[in-house]
């Protein structure tokens, strides 16, 4: 990707690329911009780390669902300290229990939630309660798949004296 390698080297054209990312007047550039933050965030994350709290705070704000999928996916592929995206996890939690147009934003939001509970190993019977009870209204498929997946994984990661 010629786009990522010009971040790379320049870091006037990365916080182009990122703004644009966020831009949602400008599509499709703006979801290819976003493409392009998450395959930067793959080959060279430590580039993308310094602007994750500018991400998790315009997360919430945005509407178009490739660019939501982008950031999300930049979230569950780069490795952080997850003790100060709490703001993340909520928007994941909220993201499980809310109508969406695209259902894969909720496999992207329950893998999040999964890395969580492996970081804090106490959220885990919250996330278990917040998964179940959104699991209903689930339609697709492979995100009913994916949330047995991840409740056989969260339940697994329980302390035994707290097993749900």
């Amino acid at each position: 990707m010629e786009a990522v390698q010009c971040a790379v080297q320049s870091n006037d054209f990365f916080n182009e690329l990122l703004s644009l990312a966020f831009n949602e007047e400008d599509e499709p550039y703006s979801h290819r911009a976003g493409w392009s933050m998450v395959y930067l965030s793959q080959r060279h994350p430590n580039l993308i780390r310094p602007h994750m709290r500018s991400i998790a705070t315009r997360l919430p704000k945005l509407k178009g669902h490739s660019q939501i999928a982008s950031f999300l996916r930049i979230f569950d592929e780069v490795k952080y300290d997850h003790g100060n995206f709490g703001d993340v996890l909520d928007y994941c939690i909220h993201t499980i229990r809310m109508p969406v147009k695209r259902e894969y934003l909720k496999v992207i939001s329950l893998n999040i939630m999964l890395t969580f509970g492996k970081v804090y190993p106490e959220l885990i019977p919250e996330l278990i309660q917040n998964i179940e009870e959104a699991q209903p209204t689930f339609e697709m498929q492979g995100l009913k798949k994916k949330t047995k997946s991840v409740l056989k994984d969260l339940n697994r990661l329980l302390p035994k004296q707290t097993k749900i």
